[in-house]
């Protein structure tokens, strides 16, 4: 923030809670300025362990003057909001939150002589239409790796159907599913899973990745004896 009087600036976020349809505002308090003139506010929000652990939003600034809203018919005090270009801003509790494995009865991979083939399903946060869900995975202990986007065919994610609750009119999480089918001899299987999120020009990108703690996900080949 940066220009104006501070008696009269107000600083806030407006923010959703996946599940819950009345956005809500927090207000923010001022901190200290810098040497080149920008503020630093503060603007707390809490959030009930059973109300969930992510949140989207966005932030709005009022510099304290007004101006006459011709459509309205009234004045009204300026007010500029950031809503990182439409896509909103994601804050959450781990990356678990917004990417996570979703089990179904048809999930399972198998690992041996024929490769790599299964199922894999995992529940995305809807932050966005726009989003991008990818595997990054290996079968040689990454000597090299390999790279799984979206698309039509096997080893492709695709988008299965919404989850959740509706919130404006969209659901708060989707479910996505890769088809594993990559040739063999296969011993041991490594990947993580990333969601890409922000695509709107002008907008801050955001990026999550499910990797199991830092360690990768892992599927040996089982013994036949």
């Amino acid at each position: 923030v940066q220009g104006g009087n501070l008696d009269d600036k107000k600083v806030g976020v407006v923010y959703r809670l996946p599940g819950y349809h009345a956005p809500q505002t927090a207000n923010g308090y001022y901190v200290r300025t810098f040497d080149d003139g920008r503020e630093e506010w503060h603007v707390p929000v809490r959030v009930r362990s059973w109300e969930g652990s992510l949140i989207t939003f966005d932030a709005w600034y009022e510099d304290g003057t007004w101006y006459f809203d011709e459509g309205a018919g009234e004045w009204r005090k300026r007010t500029w909001v950031d809503d990182n270009g439409g896509d909103l801003y994601p804050a959450a509790m781990g990356p678990w939150s917004i990417l996570s494995r979703f089990w179904t009865p048809e999930s399972g991979v198998t690992v041996g002589e024929e490769g790599v083939q299964g199922l894999l399903d995992f529940r995305v946060a809807n932050l966005d239409w726009d989003k991008e869900v990818a595997m990054v995975w290996s079968t040689d202990g990454w000597q090299t790796s390999h790279w799984s986007g979206q698309g039509a065919g096997p080893n492709q994610f695709r988008f299965v159907n919404p989850l959740g609750s509706i919130l404006d009119g969209q659901h708060d999480f989707e479910h996505w599913r890769i088809e594993l089918d990559i040739p063999g001899p296969v011993q041991r299987f490594e990947y993580a899973i990333v969601y890409r999120h922000g695509f709107a020009e002008g907008a801050t990108p955001s990026e999550v990745w499910d990797n199991n703690g830092g360690r990768n996900y892992v599927i040996e080949a089982q013994p036949l004896f």
